[in-house]
């Protein structure tokens, strides 16, 4: 390039250099930042070199939604919510089921058509079953 020549080219930047240069940005989402694992996660993270900033929840008021706030960060951690119950894990008995010549008999787990059984798979007698427990869909 000569010296009267103008250049509009903007000078190139090593990203790799920027980034090392700002340390990382995480959020930690948690209501007991104090509580196993978390003091030990965010432990981890700052000697790493990482800058950490606590906050509590409210997504899972808001929906599940995470807040804006967290756009501004680089790396989002937080503790997934445990079920409320065990009791909503288990699933209700089949009940037996009966339409025309079929019957599905959910204690013995037999089908029965006409009085013979008929040999299917474990995942084809659910599907049988959960499709005869329907039948005006």
């Amino acid at each position: 390039m000569l010296d009267d020549e103008v250049s509009t080219a903007a000078p190139a930047r090593d990203e790799a250099a920027t980034m090392r240069a700002q340390p990382a940005r995480v959020l930690v989402l948690d209501e007991d930042p104090g509580g196993a694992p978390v003091a030990e996660v965010i432990e981890v993270l700052e000697r790493a070199g990482m800058t950490v900033e606590v906050h509590e929840p409210t997504h899972r008021a808001e929906g599940g939604l995470l807040p804006l706030e967290a756009l501004r960060y680089d790396i989002v951690v937080m503790r997934p919510a445990a079920p409320a119950s065990t009791s909503t894990l288990t699933r209700p008995p089949l009940e037996d089921v009966e339409i025309g010549r079929l019957r599905i008999d959910t204690r013995r787990r037999m089908v029965i058509v006409d009085g013979a059984g008929v040999r299917m798979s474990a995942r084809e007698f659910t599907l049988l079953h959960y499709l005869a427990s329907y039948p005006d869909v």
